[in-house]
């Protein structure tokens, strides 16, 4: 006996927005320019942390380890981004979120898609059953 009912399925669609702010969402243009911001930035705390003896200190300082740790997932996403063919943006808090039209304006967000088909009891048909979910470009 068979569960579901392969001859006929249904496919809907539909956007779930993403845990993700639409302000981290960058294309490379934008990376670029906040990597050059990061690079002089770096350079200033650098100059700022260097001791009288002209030695490096024991220690980072948080904002500049913050600032290095920001610089390296710039430069990642920048890579990643050109690996990505046909995507123009890419969001530093979740590489999968998209920008894509809501209600609210653009924000990051999934397209979700999935794939019902009817539950076969005996000779009848009693409710659907999701065979497929997949999440989309």
């Amino acid at each position: 006996m068979e569960l579901v009912d392969l001859a006929v399925q249904a496919v809907d669609g539909t956007r779930v927005s993403a845990d993700a702010s639409s302000k981290r969402s960058y294309d490379a243009k934008g990376l670029t320019k906040m990597l050059e911001r990061l690079d002089r930035t770096i350079a200033e705390l650098e100059g700022q942390n260097e001791w009288e003896t002209g030695g490096p200190p024991v220690r980072l300082p948080d904002e500049l380890a913050n600032k290095r740790t920001l610089r390296n997932q710039v430069r990642q996403a920048m890579n990643e981004l050109e690996d990505l063919k046909g995507r123009k943006n890419i969001n530093l808090t979740d590489r999968d979120a998209r920008l894509m039209k809501m209600k609210q304006g653009f924000l990051p967000a999934y397209n979700v898609q999935a794939m019902v088909s009817p539950v076969k009891t005996g000779q009848e048909t009693s409710g659907m059953l999701i065979t497929a979910v997949e999440l989309v470009d």
